[in-house]
């Protein structure tokens, strides 16, 4: 942060001309709204692209990540759930129901997403454009709340931050689909109380839509203050402007929810077999962990699970990666804000008293944080509905700073291109020099503190796609297995993978499994011994 500063006072002050110049190019882009924001999502994917000899596509490694690729692959081939496969015992996995469907137990945004790359060529095709999106979304969303000029620096902040080096460009966990959701929402507000336009008002209805199917429960308490303000605007207006309001507002805001309401209601039904029922509460009651789902919940008994790796997750290794409310607070800051954007904060305090709408980002982000911090567990992405509002306050906390000065010296300008500063150029600076192959590790293991899974499945994936034929793989694991690397994952259609992946249980007869696939070479895959060998029947 002491380079930025040095940097900052060069700018501000013998490089104040140079900034000029800077400043001068950079309103003539903003100032062209369609430009900017267009600008910044090619931005974002061509920085990205340029960057894959150096940080390659990247392997899946976390029983999430498998999951959403289930559904990519799904929706890929046009359904929406799969049918119980009748081997299904040797293919049960993390985070796939197997019962009434075999489907991810995620809601389908991500999935989405992930099956537009499959269909272009690589699923992480989808990441890509879907941060691309998001990076777009929150511009678009950044002019309706402050000038041009600081509309697109926040955009670009926005995509250094977010949209580059974090593990939501770099794996298949999600964020930015649902970060496009409430960037959507949260910039349709202030164009509906100015302008009254029923695009706005489907746009608004589209960013709930977008919730609604990535992170259906934060999403739901994020737009519960924005569908009140929403609601208070109708009821407070004259009796002339609220008909005007319900027909140009309301009305559209309202069928587009309703629209919502239905496809999730026909998805649960389809995966589920109950439009009330969601896929992960099934999953939940199917596979219960003994860490409570809320911190006032007691521990639960532990449960007895047919496989000892499901022991392990949901009996031990899952209740350790539970966090204090001090501990999502800290791994929140350091991903959502960092030294870089701080600089946005210190402003707020003024901003409060300044501008309702800003009241009503906070109480938002107040109430985001009491939901996340009810919850056992807590990971970046799950706060990405709330990264909108909070992209917001640090935009027009910037502005508001640079327009301080201290004895006649711009010292607010200066703070605000050491942020800058240190956003586009420093920081990224730490995820550069690492080595390619540790690029994911970093992006995951550094930022939420789990171990990714060694890339063996995948080489064995090469060795196997290069023989002849079809194959099957059983896995048998140790008895000091680490239940996070799981390898049992398998394709949409199972019986039409080239390779199928299924779970070897000692002393449980695999003759009903060999039966199924006769015409299949068969392998024996020992992750923790490091073997791969070709089965030899008793």
């Amino acid at each position: 942060m002491a380079i930025s500063l040095v940097l900052a006072w060069i700018v501000t002050g013998p490089g104040a001309a140079w900034l000029r110049l800077i400043e001068r190019s950079f309103g003539a882009v903003a100032r062209r709204k369609r430009l900017a924001v267009m600008t910044v999502g090619a931005a974002t994917v061509l920085t990205r692209l340029a960057l894959l000899p150096w940080f390659p596509v990247p392997e899946a490694s976390q029983h999430d990540e498998f999951s959403y690729l289930l559904a990519a692959d799904t929706f890929a081939h046009a359904r929406l759930a799969n049918l119980p496969h009748p081997m299904w015992r040797f293919f049960d996995t993390f985070h796939v129901l197997q019962h009434p469907t075999y489907a991810s137990m995620y809601p389908p945004a991500q999935g989405i997403a992930l099956a537009v790359g499959e269909l272009l060529g690589n699923p992480w095709f989808g990441v890509l454009l879907s941060t691309g999106a998001m990076c777009m979304a929150l511009t678009w969303m950044l002019q309706g709340w402050a000038s041009a000029e600081w509309a697109l620096l926040g955009g670009v902040l926005a995509w250094c931050q977010f949209g580059i080096f974090s593990y939501w460009m770099n794996s298949y966990w999600g964020g930015s689909v649902a970060a496009t959701g409430g960037a959507l929402l949260t910039g349709a507000l202030p164009r509906i109380f100015r302008r009254k336009r029923a695009r706005d008002a489907v746009i608004c209805g589209i960013g709930a839509a977008i919730l609604a199917n990535s992170r259906p429960v934060e999403g739901g308490i994020f737009f519960l203050p924005i569908g009140l303000a929403i609601l208070l605007w109708w009821i407070r207006g004259e009796k002339t402007e609220r008909g005007m309001r319900v027909r140009q507002v309301i009305l559209p805001l309202g069928i587009v929810l309703a629209l919502t309401a239905g496809l999730v209601a026909k998805y649960n039904d389809r995966v589920t077999g109950s439009a009330t029922t969601f896929p992960e509460a099934l999953e939940l009651s199917n596979n219960s962990s003994v860490a409570p789902l809320f911190v006032w919940q007691h521990a639960k008994p532990q449960t007895t699970f047919p496989n000892q790796q499901f022991e392990d997750f949901y009996n031990e290794n899952l209740p350790r990666l539970s966090r204090s409310a001090t501990g999502k607070a800290v791994a929140f800051w350091k991903f959502f804000v960092g030294p870089g954007l701080c600089a946005g904060l210190f402003a707020l305090p003024l901003l409060f008293f300044r501008e309702r709408l800003v009241r009503l980002l906070i109480l938002q982000l107040a109430l985001c944080g009491l939901g996340l911090c009810a919850v056992t567990y807590f990971f970046p992405h799950y706060a990405a509905p709330a990264m909108a509002s909070l992209v917001v306050l640090l935009t027009l906390g910037l502005a508001a700073l640079s327009r301080v000065r201290l004895w006649g010296f711009a010292a607010g300008t200066a703070l605000v291109a050491a942020a800058v500063i240190y956003t586009l150029v420093i920081g990224p600076v730490y995820f550069m020099a690492a080595p390619p192959s540790a690029f994911q590790s970093i992006a995951i293991s550094a930022m939420l503190h789990v171990s990714p899974q060694e890339p063996f499945r995948r080489a064995i994936e090469h060795e196997l796609k290069a023989m002849p034929g079809e194959h099957l793989v059983l896995v048998y694991y140790g008895e000091c297995h680490d239940p996070g690397a799981e390898y049992v994952y398998n394709e949409a259609n199972i019986d039409r993978a080239r390779i199928v992946w299924a779970r070897g249980v000692r002393g449980q007869d695999v003759v009903p499994l060999l039966n199924y696939f006769p015409n299949r070479d068969v392998w024996v895959f020992e992750p923790d011994d490091r073997r791969f060998y070709s089965y030899i029947p008793n």
